[in-house]
């Protein structure tokens, strides 16, 4: 009887030490989850679907958990990025050169340089490779992400540009069309990442 009761002890405080083990170790293990990268789209379908697609992209390419936030037109959503509320935005080069005060060319690759250089000389802003769709004639739609963030998390623009040119119009409206239809938008994302093998 004493036997078995020493032998009960020795297992609870066996238990209590790997409990312990357990809570040190697993923030420590958990810590990228807990970072956090800021994701600004447009407030509209088109944004919502882009955003939850870079969201759970992100999430399961890296264990960084992305937040979204939509603002109403492209000076906000310009004004958000140089105020450090976001980290990666979505948007055109049609929208930034106006932003910039630059007059856009008729070449859309023309647009898109002209748009890297200028973000990154005059706000540490990264273009990264284009989506693969645009709501503009002559314009090219990517992310752009703070160099801040980069040095942060270096393998992000791998993990993003692995998107490029996968969602061109047709795609992109496919996957309107899905939410529009009842679907809920993170799981058209995860389809969406999925059918690509990005996830």
């Amino acid at each position: 009887m004493k036997s078995a009761r020493i032998f009960n002890n020795a297992v609870v405080k066996l238990l209590m030490a790997g409990m312990v083990l357990f809570l040190v170790v697993l923030p420590a293990a958990d810590a990228c989850t807990n970072s956090e990268i800021n994701v600004g789209v447009t407030d509209s379908l088109e944004g919502r679907v882009v955003a939850k697609v870079l969201k759970v992209l992100i999430l399961e390419r890296t264990g960084v958990r992305a937040g979204v936030k939509y603002f109403s037109d492209s000076r906000q959503l310009d004004a958000a990025l140089k105020n450090k509320k976001v980290e990666i935005i979505v948007e055109n080069t049609a929208n930034a050169l106006k932003l910039m005060k630059r007059p856009p060319k008729e070449d859309p690759l023309e647009n898109f340089q002209t748009a890297k250089t200028i973000y990154k000389q005059e706000r540490g802003v990264i273009w990264l490779k284009p989506l693969g769709y645009t709501g503009k004639a002559n314009a090219v739609t990517s992310l752009l992400v703070t160099e801040e963030i980069i040095k942060k998390f270096p393998g992000l623009p791998r993990v993003l540009n692995k998107l490029s040119g996968l969602i061109d119009r047709t795609t992109l409206d496919r996957l309107k069309g899905e939410v529009q239809g009842g679907a809920k938008d993170i799981r058209v994302a995860e389809d969406f990442l999925d059918t690509k093998r990005l996830i």
